[in-house]
């Protein structure tokens, strides 16, 4: 009776003291890159609820507006951005996934930011009068892009900071086996950024 009380006290006192170690050495650091990576996927949400709306109001213009054939949206980047857009798989971590989310997302906003600068100055009153809400649709979708996109990009900066700082070594070893940097979305604001050391 006491063998069996004697050999078990020493195997819960190591297991106590392992979960104070990890608690105390990565549990802060821990915390903050937990909050962190909710940040990105919160961001990624808003994202692709903003892109949605500029899907919706492309497929929209693109039957409203009529222009020559060959300068209207093609439908079949629509189809492939709203169905990228629904997916719930795209790997934040992936830069090939994310890189063709973006590709797709920025032919769609240059469509409108085209469609608007168009309507902001038509060839006549009458078509401008006519087509005024549209283009306020227009502009507002690109600001919501926009700034969408800034948004997603700043967490996902702030949360690979975190993921590559020192204070975070542990608890990435302990707490977050496996954890990757995210993705940025390839912008001309991306590009111009001084990259992470």
């Amino acid at each position: 009776m006491s063998g069996f009380g004697a050999s078990s006290i020493p195997a819960w006192w190591l297991r106590l003291a392992l979960a104070v170690s990890v608690v105390g050495l990565g549990g802060c650091s821990g915390g903050e890159l937990a909050r962190k990576d909710r940040d990105v996927r919160a961001s990624w949400a808003a994202l692709q609820a903003a892109d949605g709306m500029a899907i919706e109001l492309a497929g929209r213009v693109a039957t409203a507006w009529r222009r020559t054939p060959d300068e209207r949206y093609s439908g079949d980047h629509l189809k492939t951005l709203t169905a990228m857009n629904r997916s719930e798989d795209i790997d934040l971590s992936d830069a090939h996934e994310v890189g063709r989310y973006a590709a797709a997302r920025s032919r769609m906003i240059a469509y409108l930011r085209e469609t608007a600068e168009t309507l902001a100055s038509p060839a006549s009153a009458g078509l401008a009068w006519k087509f005024r809400r549209l283009r306020h649709e227009c502009t507002a979708a690109l600001v919501r892009a926009d700034n969408a996109a800034r948004l997603y990009n700043d967490s996902v900066w702030a949360r690979n900071r975190e993921l590559g700082s020192r204070a975070a070594n542990v608890a990435k070893a302990l707490l977050f086996p496996g954890r990757r940097e995210f993705a940025l979305l390839d912008t001309i604001e991306n590009r111009q950024r001084p990259q992470r050391r």
